[in-house]
Order: C-alpha cells, then structure tokens, then sequence
C-alpha cells in the first residue's frame, strides 16, 4: 500500500496537525483531532479499534481526520509529540485519548475526554453534540 494511503474501510489519518489545519481550510471542513497514545501501547492494551476509528469511519468524508501521538520518545517523533503534549495542556486535558473537532480556521469547538472501550454508540453521540 502506498505511504499516507488507508486500507479499505479504515480512517486516513493526517499525523501532523497544521497539514491537516491546512487541509481542513482548504477543504472547508471541518477536522478531528484524537490526541492518542503509540500504537504499539494500544496494541499491548487491546486488539479492537479505537472508537475513534470506530466511531470516524461514518463521518470521514465530513472531516479531516487528524490523529496526534504524545509518547513517542524516539528522535525522530520526540520534538513533535512533546508539542502535541503542549496543545492538549493548552486544551485544558492531559486524558488519553482525548477528542477535538476544530473549524476550519483552528478554534476547537469542543474537548472530550474518553476511555478506548467506550461503545461507538458513545463516541457518535459525542460527535452529534453541539459545541457548548
């Protein structure tokens, strides 16, 4: 599979945040930040998607799907996820993992903390919200 493609049914996460402000504002959508933990510490943690994932695959089209990591220590991610570490602080949560719809020019509509295991149910209710 080409790099930055997603397999069938799966959400194409961005992991960069202002390459996906940048295509939320040239798309005019709407994006969605899950700040999340390394894959491999889901993994160790369980075997089912997120409920991001889950709860996303409905709603891809909508928006610009955006994942941040925030524990990577290795060189090469080090620098980047300490910043993604800096925008959840400044978000007002340090909760994994933690969701964040944006506007298209960058303002967060609303924060949510919640637990991998919650049902999707949960997660599209969350989605379907309006901002408070």
């Amino acid at each position: 599979m080409p790099a930055g493609a997603a397999a069938a049914g799966s959400v194409p996460w961005i992991e960069d945040f202002d390459r996906g402000l940048a295509e939320a504002r040239r798309s005019g959508k709407n994006m969605f930040v899950d700040f999340s933990e390394s894959p491999a510490r889901t993994a160790a943690r369980t075997r089912s998607p997120s409920s991001a994932s889950r709860g996303l695959r409905r709603w891809r089209r909508g928006v610009v799907p955006v994942k941040l990591y925030t524990d990577r220590l290795s060189a090469e991610h080090k620098e980047g996820d300490a910043a993604n570490r800096r925008r959840m602080e400044q978000l007002g949560s340090v909760s994994l993992p933690l969701y964040v719809p944006h506007v298209p020019d960058g303002k967060a509509l609303k924060v949510q903390a919640m637990r991998p295991a919650r049902p999707s149910k949960t997660f599209t209710e969350f989605l379907e919200a309006p901002p408070r």
